[in-house]
């Protein structure tokens, strides 16, 4: 069995058994590797699990659809800019809000396999936290947390990317480590790290 299959076998475990502080590492290491179409498109697709409770409080606003259905077509026209949040935006708004700039960031930098896994990886676990955190939502929150990361794990298995190749360790192990220091947060590329005055 490959470090992927085995990874991806123990974030099942991990998952079934609630144990949610080793999920966002394994779901890393699942990834990591992976073709950028398929990372992104899993973050996409967890996204838009969420985007019809956050249509019911803001139905005006197109622009998320726009993105999820072609972030190289906003991009294009806008880099990586997004409108301004609502005012009245809540804590799952804030989250799922938070979704994009993950999403845009690992579009951008699809051939930086530390950018583009840490921001799907953000990416997918902002919309989970969404759920969790939404009055809306249709479960209470373990259930939503629970059934949103089953999603994902059947969205990988139906397309078999746990069976994907190994990713090379040392360059796994590098990126996981920098991720980690940044508490799991998201990874801008050092080109953009201005220095502070």
């Amino acid at each position: 069995m490959s470090r992927r299959s085995q990874w991806f076998e123990e974030l099942a475990r991990r998952i079934a058994a609630k144990e949610w502080r080793a999920c966002p590492e394994l779901l890393y290491r699942v990834l990591y590797g992976l073709p950028s179409d398929q990372q992104l498109a899993m973050a996409i697709a967890e996204m838009k699990r969420y985007l019809p409770l956050f249509r019911v409080r803001w139905p005006g606003f197109s622009w998320p659809e726009q993105i999820l259905n072609s972030p190289e077509a906003w991009i294009e026209k806008f880099r990586r800019e997004v409108p301004q949040e609502p005012s009245a935006a809540n804590a799952a708004d804030a989250s799922f809000f938070f979704c994009f700039d993950a999403l845009l960031l690992g579009t951008t930098y699809r051939a930086n396999p530390r950018v583009l896994t840490s921001s799907a990886a953000c990416a997918v676990l902002d919309a989970i936290q969404a759920f969790e955190s939404d009055p809306l939502a249709p479960a209470p929150r373990d259930t939503s947390r629970v059934r949103e990361w089953q999603c994902m794990l059947d969205w990988l298995r139906t397309r078999k990317l746990s069976l994907a190749p190994d990713a090379e360790t040392e360059a796994l192990e590098r990126d996981l480590a920098v991720w980690k220091e940044h508490s799991m947060q998201l990874i801008v590329p050092e080109s953009e790290v201005r220095p502070q005055i």
